[in-house]
Formats: structure tokens, C-alpha cells, sequence
């Protein structure tokens, strides 16, 4: 049995204070990991044609108010 199987097995026996504990963290280590992501694509420069793309338009007047 693979990893990603005996976690799937192990989270579906929780009980429900247990499935509540356990979204909360998750949901925690899921928002981390996407921050660490983010601030790695930014530092890599892999935004920076859509952050100047959206400055141009922002400076030529193109952009919409929202």
C-alpha cells in the first residue's frame, strides 16, 4: 500500500473531532505552503510579466476600475 493510500485510510477512520482538528491544520499547512510558493515565484521573477503588464495598463490609463 502506497503512501497517499494508507493517509486516504487513516483521515476516512477519523472521527469527527478528529476530521475537524485535522481540516484546521490542514487547511493552515495547505495556505503555508502555498505562501512559500507564491514568495519563491515572485523572488524566481516568474510574475514579473504580469505585474508589468498590468503596471502598463495601469499607467496608460487602460485599466478599470472595479
Amino acid at each position: 500500500m502506497d503512501t497517499l493510500t494508507q493517509v486516504e485510510k487513516l483521515i476516512s477512520s477519523f472521527k469527527d473531532e478528529e476530521l475537524t482538528i485535522f481540516r484546521e491544520w490542514f487547511y493552515k499547512f495547505d495556505n503555508q505552503k502555498w505562501d512559500e510558493k507564491l514568495a519563491g515565484d515572485i523572488e524566481a521573477g516568474k510574475l514579473d510579466n504580469i505585474a508589468d503588464g498590468a503596471l502598463d495598463q495601469f499607467l496608460t490609463g487602460k485599466a478599470k476600475s472595479v
